[in-house]
């Protein structure tokens, strides 16, 4: 069994709605060392994802793979995209994809809300698809993490 640590972060910018996510780091070294480790990676990795939900500013914006060229905006990840579908409503696609990658952890439709409400300071009807990207980002990371975890 793989011990683990989990770190909730809470992020306040004055002028905007405070953001809130979990971090986790698995321990790799059964020592001190590897203990400390774990637990300033999980709240890292909280600290990174509650300031990703602030958008480019605080998230993902400052994720870029190689220096500016003068002038020129710095390469990065881009935010999830969705493309329309057969009603031509990018939101609603990504309201879907978030509520599917959370019915895979084990969430149900209500407790995604409310875990939106929390984060965000709003309903989850009431995202624009800019503030849902993020959001289904963290989804389908932390779905990946936990099926590592698994998996290891």
């Amino acid at each position: 069994m793989t011990n683990a640590y989990t770190a909730p972060v809470r992020v306040t910018v004055p002028g905007a709605p405070p953001r809130t996510d979990i971090g986790f780091h698995a321990v790799t070294e059964e020592t001190a060392d590897g203990h400390e480790t774990a637990i300033k990676g999980a709240v890292t990795d909280g600290l990174k994802r509650a300031l990703r939900s602030f958008g480019d500013r605080f998230g993902n914006g400052l994720y870029g793979d190689q220096a500016p060229v003068s002038g020129a905006p710095s390469p990065q990840r881009g935010p999830v995209q969705a493309q329309p579908n057969r009603n031509g409503s990018k939101v609603q696609t990504l309201r879907k994809r978030l509520m599917e990658l959370a019915g895979k952890q084990g969430f149900d439709e209500a407790q995604v809300r409310a875990a939106v409400q929390r984060q965000t300071g709003r309903d989850l009807d009431d995202l624009a698809g800019d503030d849902l990207g993020p959001l289904v980002e963290a989804a389908a990371d932390k779905l990946r993490e936990r099926q590592q975890a698994q998996a290891a």
